[in-house]
Protein backbone atom coordinates (compact mmCIF):
# COMPACT_ATOMS: atom_id res chain seq x y z
CA UNK A 1 0.00 0.00 0.00
CA UNK A 2 2.78 2.36 0.93
CA UNK A 3 4.57 1.51 -2.30
CA UNK A 4 1.46 2.30 -4.31
CA UNK A 5 1.08 5.64 -2.59
CA UNK A 6 4.73 6.37 -3.21
CA UNK A 7 4.32 5.48 -6.89
CA UNK A 8 1.25 7.68 -7.25
CA UNK A 9 3.06 10.53 -5.56
CA UNK A 10 5.97 10.10 -7.93
CA UNK A 11 3.63 10.21 -10.93
CA UNK A 12 1.97 13.39 -9.69
CA UNK A 13 5.29 15.03 -8.94
CA UNK A 14 6.65 14.18 -12.38
CA UNK A 15 3.55 15.51 -14.11
CA UNK A 16 3.61 18.77 -12.16
CA UNK A 17 7.32 19.16 -12.78
CA UNK A 18 7.02 18.58 -16.50
CA UNK A 19 4.10 20.96 -16.89
CA UNK A 20 5.85 23.62 -14.84
CA UNK A 21 9.02 23.32 -16.89
CA UNK A 22 7.12 23.72 -20.16
CA UNK A 23 4.86 26.48 -18.87
CA UNK A 24 7.49 29.05 -18.03
CA UNK A 25 10.45 30.58 -19.80
CA UNK A 26 13.20 31.98 -17.64
CA UNK A 27 14.08 34.95 -19.81
CA UNK A 28 12.73 36.61 -22.91
CA UNK A 29 14.45 39.09 -25.16
CA UNK A 30 11.98 41.60 -26.48
CA UNK A 31 10.52 45.07 -26.26
CA UNK A 32 7.41 46.96 -27.17
CA UNK A 33 8.07 50.31 -28.80
CA UNK A 34 6.29 53.08 -30.64
CA UNK A 35 7.64 54.00 -34.05
CA UNK A 36 7.03 57.74 -34.66
CA UNK A 37 8.23 57.35 -38.23
CA UNK A 38 5.22 55.35 -39.36
CA UNK A 39 2.74 57.39 -41.36
CA UNK A 40 -0.16 55.64 -39.65
CA UNK A 41 0.81 57.17 -36.32
CA UNK A 42 0.06 60.75 -37.35
CA UNK A 43 -3.27 62.49 -37.81
CA UNK A 44 -3.18 65.62 -39.94
CA UNK A 45 -5.49 68.58 -39.48
CA UNK A 46 -6.48 71.38 -41.85
CA UNK A 47 -3.74 73.74 -43.06
CA UNK A 48 -0.93 71.21 -42.77
CA UNK A 49 -0.84 71.10 -38.98
CA UNK A 50 -1.48 67.85 -37.19
CA UNK A 51 -1.28 65.68 -34.13
CA UNK A 52 1.32 62.99 -33.50
CA UNK A 53 1.52 60.30 -30.85
CA UNK A 54 4.93 60.49 -29.25
CA UNK A 55 6.99 60.53 -26.06
CA UNK A 56 6.99 56.74 -25.82
CA UNK A 57 9.65 54.80 -24.00
CA UNK A 58 10.61 51.26 -24.98
CA UNK A 59 9.84 48.53 -22.49
CA UNK A 60 12.47 45.79 -22.37
CA UNK A 61 11.65 42.27 -21.21
CA UNK A 62 15.12 40.85 -21.78
CA UNK A 63 15.99 40.62 -18.08
CA UNK A 64 12.60 39.64 -16.70
CA UNK A 65 11.11 36.30 -15.82
CA UNK A 66 7.73 35.40 -17.21
CA UNK A 67 5.03 36.36 -16.72
CA UNK A 68 6.22 39.94 -17.14
CA UNK A 69 4.19 43.13 -16.86
CA UNK A 70 4.98 46.73 -17.68
CA UNK A 71 3.37 50.06 -18.44
CA UNK A 72 4.50 53.03 -20.48
CA UNK A 73 2.80 56.31 -21.29
CA UNK A 74 2.43 58.51 -24.35
CA UNK A 75 0.98 61.89 -25.17
CA UNK A 76 -0.50 63.75 -28.11
CA UNK A 77 1.58 66.52 -29.62
CA UNK A 78 0.57 69.21 -32.15
CA UNK A 79 2.89 70.38 -34.89
CA UNK A 80 2.73 72.96 -37.66
CA UNK A 81 0.10 75.19 -36.01
CA UNK A 82 0.71 78.92 -36.62
CA UNK A 83 -0.57 81.88 -34.62
CA UNK A 84 -4.25 82.50 -35.07
CA UNK A 85 -4.91 79.07 -36.55
CA UNK A 86 -7.32 76.42 -35.37
CA UNK A 87 -7.00 72.74 -36.17
CA UNK A 88 -10.30 70.87 -36.19
CA UNK A 89 -10.51 67.14 -35.65
CA UNK A 90 -13.77 65.37 -36.31
CA UNK A 91 -15.88 67.45 -38.69
CA UNK A 92 -19.67 67.00 -38.56
CA UNK A 93 -19.31 64.78 -35.54
CA UNK A 94 -17.70 62.00 -37.57
CA UNK A 95 -14.26 62.06 -36.00
CA UNK A 96 -10.86 61.93 -37.66
CA UNK A 97 -9.70 58.30 -38.00
CA UNK A 98 -6.23 57.21 -36.98
CA UNK A 99 -4.28 54.06 -36.23
CA UNK A 100 -1.59 53.46 -33.65
CA UNK A 101 0.90 50.65 -34.26
CA UNK A 102 3.26 49.06 -31.75
CA UNK A 103 6.19 47.01 -33.00
CA UNK A 104 7.07 43.99 -30.87
CA UNK A 105 10.40 42.17 -31.08
CA UNK A 106 10.67 38.79 -29.40
CA UNK A 107 14.24 37.82 -30.15
CA UNK A 108 14.45 37.66 -33.94
CA UNK A 109 10.68 37.33 -34.35
CA UNK A 110 8.97 40.64 -35.19
CA UNK A 111 5.25 41.34 -34.94
CA UNK A 112 2.93 44.31 -34.56
CA UNK A 113 -0.29 45.26 -32.78
CA UNK A 114 -2.46 48.07 -34.12
CA UNK A 115 -5.22 50.06 -32.43
CA UNK A 116 -7.60 52.36 -34.31
CA UNK A 117 -9.75 55.22 -33.17
CA UNK A 118 -11.38 58.56 -33.89
CA UNK A 119 -10.04 61.94 -32.83
CA UNK A 120 -12.36 64.77 -31.80
CA UNK A 121 -11.83 68.36 -30.70
CA UNK A 122 -10.07 71.63 -31.54
CA UNK A 123 -6.53 72.89 -31.13
CA UNK A 124 -6.13 76.67 -31.11
CA UNK A 125 -3.25 79.12 -31.09
CA UNK A 126 -4.19 82.78 -30.67
CA UNK A 127 -2.37 85.79 -32.14
CA UNK A 128 -0.11 85.92 -29.11
CA UNK A 129 0.94 82.31 -29.52
CA UNK A 130 -1.04 81.00 -26.55
CA UNK A 131 -2.29 77.48 -27.13
CA UNK A 132 -5.41 75.74 -25.91
CA UNK A 133 -6.92 72.44 -26.89
CA UNK A 134 -9.87 70.21 -26.22
CA UNK A 135 -9.17 66.81 -27.73
CA UNK A 136 -10.66 63.40 -27.04
CA UNK A 137 -10.12 59.89 -28.41
CA UNK A 138 -12.80 57.37 -29.23
CA UNK A 139 -11.09 54.00 -29.58
CA UNK A 140 -12.64 51.68 -32.16
CA UNK A 141 -12.76 47.98 -31.50
CA UNK A 142 -11.09 46.26 -28.54
CA UNK A 143 -8.66 48.25 -26.42
CA UNK A 144 -6.85 45.07 -25.40
CA UNK A 145 -5.22 42.78 -27.97
CA UNK A 146 -3.04 39.68 -27.74
CA UNK A 147 -0.57 38.14 -30.15
CA UNK A 148 1.37 34.86 -29.92
CA UNK A 149 5.03 35.14 -30.96
CA UNK A 150 7.00 31.92 -30.75
CA UNK A 151 4.85 30.70 -27.83
CA UNK A 152 5.11 34.00 -25.97
CA UNK A 153 1.76 35.74 -25.67
CA UNK A 154 1.96 39.55 -25.63
CA UNK A 155 -1.16 41.37 -24.44
CA UNK A 156 -1.34 45.14 -25.01
CA UNK A 157 -4.07 47.27 -23.45
CA UNK A 158 -4.50 50.98 -24.18
CA UNK A 159 -6.32 53.33 -21.80
CA UNK A 160 -8.53 56.32 -22.43
CA UNK A 161 -7.05 59.81 -22.18
CA UNK A 162 -6.06 60.37 -18.58
CA UNK A 163 -6.19 64.13 -19.12
CA UNK A 164 -9.12 65.77 -20.85
CA UNK A 165 -10.38 69.30 -21.36
CA UNK A 166 -8.39 72.43 -22.12
CA UNK A 167 -4.63 72.66 -21.79
CA UNK A 168 -2.39 75.72 -21.89
CA UNK A 169 0.19 73.97 -24.08
CA UNK A 170 -0.54 71.70 -27.03
CA UNK A 171 2.67 69.80 -26.33
CA UNK A 172 0.73 68.01 -23.60
CA UNK A 173 -2.77 67.53 -24.97
CA UNK A 174 -3.47 64.33 -23.15
CA UNK A 175 -1.76 61.28 -21.77
CA UNK A 176 -2.77 57.65 -21.96
CA UNK A 177 -1.07 54.48 -20.82
CA UNK A 178 -0.28 51.24 -22.59
CA UNK A 179 -0.06 48.17 -20.39
CA UNK A 180 1.95 45.20 -21.61
CA UNK A 181 1.81 41.66 -20.25
CA UNK A 182 3.88 38.72 -21.45
CA UNK A 183 3.33 35.09 -20.55
CA UNK A 184 4.60 31.80 -21.88
CA UNK A 185 2.33 29.54 -23.94
CA UNK A 186 3.76 25.99 -23.80
CA UNK A 187 4.10 24.10 -27.03
CA UNK A 188 1.49 21.34 -27.51
CA UNK A 189 4.30 18.88 -28.13
CA UNK A 190 5.74 19.60 -24.69
CA UNK A 191 2.41 18.86 -23.03
CA UNK A 192 2.16 15.60 -24.97
CA UNK A 193 5.62 14.58 -23.79
CA UNK A 194 4.63 15.38 -20.22
CA UNK A 195 1.61 13.10 -20.46
CA UNK A 196 3.59 10.36 -22.17
CA UNK A 197 6.11 10.46 -19.37
CA UNK A 198 3.43 9.70 -16.80
CA UNK A 199 1.61 6.98 -18.73
CA UNK A 200 4.27 4.26 -18.21
CA UNK A 201 4.31 4.93 -14.47
CA UNK A 202 0.53 4.74 -14.36
CA UNK A 203 0.50 1.44 -16.25
CA UNK A 204 3.07 0.01 -13.87
CA UNK A 205 0.91 0.94 -10.93
CA UNK A 206 -2.17 -0.67 -12.50
CA UNK A 207 -0.30 -3.92 -13.21
CA UNK A 208 0.94 -4.16 -9.65
CA UNK A 209 -2.53 -3.44 -8.31
CA UNK A 210 -4.06 -6.23 -10.43
CA UNK A 211 -1.40 -8.67 -9.33
CA UNK A 212 -2.10 -7.82 -5.71
CA UNK A 213 -5.81 -8.51 -6.20
CA UNK A 214 -5.13 -11.80 -8.01
CA UNK A 215 -2.88 -12.96 -5.23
Amino acid sequence: MNYNLFLLGGCATLLVGLLASTGRADLITGSVSFDPGLSTTKVYANGGSGIAFNNWSDYDFSKQSLPAKGQFAGALDVFGLDKGETAHFGSNGQGTPFSLTFDIHDGSNPAAVTFTGLLFGDVKKDKHGNETSSVSIDWLGPTSKSIDIDHHIFTLSVSDLLQTGTFPDTKDLGRFDVEVQVRHNPEPASLVLAVLGVVPLGLTWLRRKRRARAG
